[in-house]
C-alpha cells in the first residue's frame, strides 16, 4: 500500500516510485534485496502477515526522511548493523519479531523520541542510540542478554527518562551504561516484587545487595524492612505480609 494506492511485486525498491511517502506492506516476504528503499519515504509500516527474513546491515542507514517506523511482523530475524544509523528525522519506532539489536543500529538519530522492541532478547555491540539527543523512552521487555563491556549504548541521550525491562534482570549491563542520565532515568517493570529481584542482583559491577539501587538508578519503590523476634536476619517485601 503506497500511499493509499494498492501495488504488488517482487520486491520493495523495484516497486515504490521515488516520490512515495507513506508505505504500508501488507502480505510477502521481505530481505536484504529489499533495500535501500527511496529517500523520499516518511513512512515505514510492515504488517504482522509480513516475514521478514533481515533487516540487513545499512539498510536505511542515512534516510533524510524517515520519520515513523512500525515493524509488527511475528517472525524472528535481527535489526542489522547501522540499519538505521543516521536517520536524522526519524522519530517514533515500534518493532516486534526481532530478536537481536545489533550496534550503531540508531546511532546518530537525533529526533528519535521512543523506541519499543517488544521481542529483542539480545543486545550485541555498542552505540546503538548513541547521540540520539531527543531520546526519552525506550522499551526491552524480552530483553535477557546485554555485553558487559558495552557501556556506550545511551551516550548523549540526555533526556532519556524512562526505560522498561523484564522481572527478570537482563545480564549483564555494563556498571557506566546509565551515568549520564542516572539522575533523571526511571525504570520501569511489570511487577511490583520485581524491584526486589533487581534490588537483589549482584550481577553488575558494584552492585551491591538490598542497597535500593540497580546499575546505579535508583530503584522507585517503596520497601518494608523488618526483623523478627529480634534476631539479626533481615527480612525485606512490599507489603508486610512479604516480610512475615
Amino acid at each position: 500500500l503506497i500511499d493509499g494506492e494498492m501495488i504488488g511485486g517482487l520486491s520493495l525498491k523495484g516497486i515504490i516510485p521515488e516520490n512515495a511517502k507513506n508505505v504500508e506492506v501488507l502480505n510477502g516476504e521481505i530481505t536484504e534485496r529489499d533495500f535501500p528503499i527511496p529517500s523520499s519515504i516518511a513512512s515505514l509500516t510492515i504488517s504482522e502477515d509480513v516475514v521478514i527474513k533481515e533487516i540487513p546491515a545499512n539498510a536505511m542507514m542515512n534516510h533524510p526522511n524517515l520519520n515513523s517506523l512500525a515493524i509488527y511482523s511475528p517472525n524472528a530475524y535481527l535489526l542489522g548493523e547501522q540499519a538505521f544509523l543516521g536517520c536524522k528525522s526519524l522519530e517514533t519506532v515500534v518493532i516486534k519479531g526481532a530478536t537481536v539489536l545489533n550496534g550503531y543500529v540508531f546511532k546518530s538519530c537525533p529526533q528519535l523520541k521512543s523506541a519499543l522492541f517488544s521481542d529483542i532478547q539480545e543486545i550485541k555491540g555498542n552505540s546503538h542510540f548513541e547521540d540520539c539527543f531527543e531520546l526519552t523512552s525506550v522499551s526491552f521487555p524480552s530483553l535477557t542478554s546485554v555485553p558487559s563491556d558495552s557501556s556506550r549504548i545511551f551516550i548523549n541521550c540526555n533526556k532519556l527518562n524512562s526505560i522498561h525491562l523484564p522481572s527478570t534482570p537482563p545480564k549483564t549491563f555494563n556498571s557506566k551504561v546509565f551515568t549520564d542520565v542516572k539522575q533523571q532515568l526511571t525504570l520501569l517493570l511489570p511487577n511490583e516484587n520485581d524491584y526486589l529481584t533487581y534490588d537483589d542482583d549482584e550481577s553488575i559491577e558494584n552492585d551491591v545487595k538490598n542497597d535500593g539501587f540497580w546499575c546505579g538508578l535508583l530503584l522507585s519503590v517503596n520497601t518494608i524492612n523488618i526483623k523478627i523476634n529480634q534476631q539479626r536476619e533481615i527480612y525485606k517485601g512490599i507489603k508486610l505480609s512479604d516480610c512475615i
